[in-house]
């Protein structure tokens, strides 16, 4: 064949410009439909899986704790007391509330904080061996011989905590030497050093 044909035939044999924009225009449009025929990926589905896999919280014990809310609820006069601060305690007894108000509330762990659940200034200031609160609570006229729901007394805190002269105090003030508390023990019996026992003794106080 004479070249002259041959590159001639493959001229014509090629697209024209137009045919060719028109075939790459449409193999586009077909590309971005099935782009769009595609699910989406899905951004939740990680998240759900992770928060599935962290742990569920336990859920939280209903109820007021000693260590954490007694400050809140109890009286300021019984707060003043526990802390030593004579100078609220002075100010809070111009205010003639009553002397032997006491902490209430449903405390969950007060046993095992030694919580006295139901006592009063007198109780508290005693249990911290304020020597100098004391004193202006029972000159107040603090009940002596108040107990806590455990059948305990002024007398029995001080003596449990080594606070000699707190419980001397409480003593010339009137304190039951032998009142047992409700597992029927003395402010004697809960002594835990010689020079507090001998005070009490010498007042008459049992171990028992």
């Amino acid at each position: 064949m004479n070249p002259v044909n041959q590159t001639m035939q493959r001229k014509a044999s090629m697209p024209s410009g137009k045919t060719t924009i028109i075939k790459v225009a449409l193999s586009l449009a077909f590309f971005a439909a099935t782009l769009l025929a595609l699910p989406a990926p899905s951004i939740a589905a990680p998240k759900a899986k992770a928060a599935a896999k962290k742990k569920k919280p336990a859920p939280k014990k209903k109820g007021l704790t000693f260590k954490k809310d007694w400050r809140r609820v109890a009286h300021p006069l019984i707060v003043a007391s526990y802390d030593g601060d004579v100078t609220k305690v002075v100010s809070a007894l111009r205010k003639k509330p009553n002397i032997n108000i006491t902490l209430k509330g449903q405390f969950r762990d007060a046993e095992r904080m030694r919580g006295i659940i139901g006592g009063t200034a007198l109780l508290f200031a005693s249990w911290q061996g304020q020597s100098r609160v004391v004193p202006l609570l029972l000159k107040a006229k603090a009940d002596v011989n108040a107990r806590d729901i455990y059948k305990r007394t002024p007398l029995h805190w001080a003596s449990a905590n080594g606070h000699y002269r707190v419980c001397e105090m409480l003593i010339k003030a009137g304190a039951q030497i032998n009142a047992k508390d409700k597992g029927g023990k003395t402010p004697a019996f809960l002594t835990v050093d010689d020079r507090t026992l001998a005070v009490i003794k010498k007042a008459g106080g049992k171990e028992e």
